[in-house]
């Protein structure tokens, strides 16, 4: 018999709508002596964020339980959108960014625990 495996708990996300923003060069102004200097801004797409918080339990026996809060990004034309499809959209991105956030997780262990042992060696 296999054991179960622990169950995510997820609640609806929050969704925010955010309008487009137009990029603003780099630019320099000079009044008498003064030179005022203004940084350039890059441009972002109208957009919603969605924030989702899972909870998991860390084992089978639940005795601790962890807390992840993910934001997804839904490209938007609009703030006219209903809730409920851009959260769907948002929730469907989910798996496959946490499977690429468990791989990027993975490589950096691996890395970590390689230079450990090649430390070791050269101690040896």
């Amino acid at each position: 018999m296999t054991e179960p495996k622990p169950q995510p708990y997820m609640n609806n996300g929050t969704v925010q709508f955010f309008n487009a923003v137009e990029p603003r060069p780099a630019r320099t102004e000079t009044s008498g002596n003064v030179t005022i200097n203004n940084n350039g801004t890059p441009g972002q797409p109208a957009h919603f964020k969605v924030n989702f918080i899972i909870t998991a339990p860390c084992d089978l026996l639940d005795l601790v339980h962890n807390v992840l809060h993910w934001t997804c990004v839904v490209p938007a034309d609009t703030d006219e959108a209903q809730y409920r499809q851009v959260e769907d959209q948002a929730a469907q991105r989910l798996p496959s960014h946490l499977r690429a956030l468990a791989d990027a997780l993975e490589t950096q262990i691996a890395e970590a625990t390689e230079k450990r042992h090649q430390a070791k060696r050269k101690d040896d």
